[in-house]
């Protein structure tokens, strides 16, 4: 009988670690994981990466000179090979890629005298299908002209507090009694906008935390006293890092808990370099003011007024006569026109937001996108 139950006590046991082998074999066998192949479409020559820390597949295409670079955000396939199918159409002076898969949604590429571009800025649009709009009726909000908001949620500085604007409503947040021109230690923390009480000149004893998702503010009393000399290093996991330079402090900040620490520590703070803490002197803190840096596969850039996506060498034109950049999320990037307010991504295009008149003269951290 003994023996009848080691026997069965030790199948349990292999049965349960055949389980656990198969479990970590299928896990590893469809875990995210960096990889690169190359294969050839319709005379093209495709290499395909995925990076697994940034969650992008990158597709280079390479035609005769051309070489083309397509990044798409998205999760990780166990299968490979993404791309099914490309049309190429051309001109003397223009060519177009037009990929097209089963599982990602991808875009044109068009390159025009050898210049990389937005494909609707090519001269010849019936190279490419043409790029549907939505039809938008403009309304109007105070002193802003409301285009087209998509699905995101603006902060606007009215210089007394902050328009909240989104498709289902609109709301005015008063903070001030009196007109703040300049805001620059305002800042976005996840579903947060984060600002000092500017009605305290010189030290700030209290931040505002507004929560955009319902509009209400809470009042973040601080621990210690910050100087109005002071600057934004970064967001990280919902923190915000500022360095007091007067003060010669590096402080972080949580505003959902509404909790403020010191964190430099005999002579030295800590910042993030192309995406990993590193100790750093305090005083090269307080001496210049630094950012946060990370390993950004795609970066924007404003030359001669002109908006361009990098990636690797390569510089793509999205749009001319740009004033200003304002930020960029989910490979989305918004940007100022003068006094108008636009976005552009590879599948929806150019799109014009809102405009406001104010903004020919302030947009200096005025702008907060959701």
């Amino acid at each position: 009988m003994a023996k009848k139950r080691n026997n069965k006590k030790n199948n349990k046991i292999k049965l349960i670690l055949l389980i656990l082998i198969l479990i970590i074999g299928i896990y590893l066998l469809i875990r995210p994981k960096n990889y690169e192949i190359t294969y050839n479409l319709n005379g093209i020559t495709i290499t395909e990466n995925y990076h697994k820390s940034a969650k992008t597949y990158t597709f280079t295409y390479k035609i005769e000179d051309y070489k083309f670079i397509m990044n798409i955000h998205h999760k990780y396939f166990h299968s490979k090979k993404l791309i099914k199918n490309i049309t190429l159409s051309q001109n003397d002076n223009t060519i177009c890629l037009i990929p097209e898969s089963k599982k990602i949604n991808t875009y044109i590429l068009c390159n025009e005298n050898g210049e990389y571009l937005n494909p609707e800025l090519i001269t010849d649009k019936s190279l490419i299908p043409e790029i549907s709009k939505e039809t938008i009726n403009p309304t109007s909000y105070e002193n802003l002209n409301l285009y087209n908001l998509q699905d995101k949620k603006y902060l606007i500085w009215n210089y007394r507090g902050f328009y909240l604007l989104s498709k289902a409503q609109n709301q005015k947040i008063n903070l001030f009694n009196e007109d703040i021109y300049s805001i620059p230690l305002a800042t976005k923390v996840n579903k947060y906008l984060v600002i000092p009480n500017y009605e305290e000149k010189y030290n700030f004893n209290k931040f505002y935390v507004i929560d955009t998702s319902n509009g209400k503010v809470r009042d973040f009393n601080l621990t210690k006293t910050i100087s109005s000399d002071s600057y934004i290093l970064g967001i990280n996991n919902n923190r915000l890092y500022l360095v007091d330079k007067k003060n010669e402090k590096e402080y972080e900040l949580y505003p959902k808990r509404l909790i403020m620490d010191t964190i430099n520590n005999n002579n030295r703070g800590k910042i993030i370099e192309n995406g990993k803490w590193t100790s750093i002197t305090l005083n090269k803190l307080i001496s210049s003011e630094n950012k946060f840096t990370y390993d950004n596969i795609i970066s924007y850039s404003l030359i001669n007024n002109n908006l361009y996506e990098i990636v690797a060498d390569y510089q793509t034109l999205l749009s001319k006569n740009v004033s200003k950049i304002i930020t960029n999320l989910d490979n989305t990037v918004y940007y100022l026109k003068e006094d108008k307010l636009y976005s552009y991504n590879h599948y929806t295009g150019e799109v014009l937001i809102m405009q406001n008149f104010e903004w020919n003269f302030n947009n200096d951290n005025t702008i907060f996108i959701y």
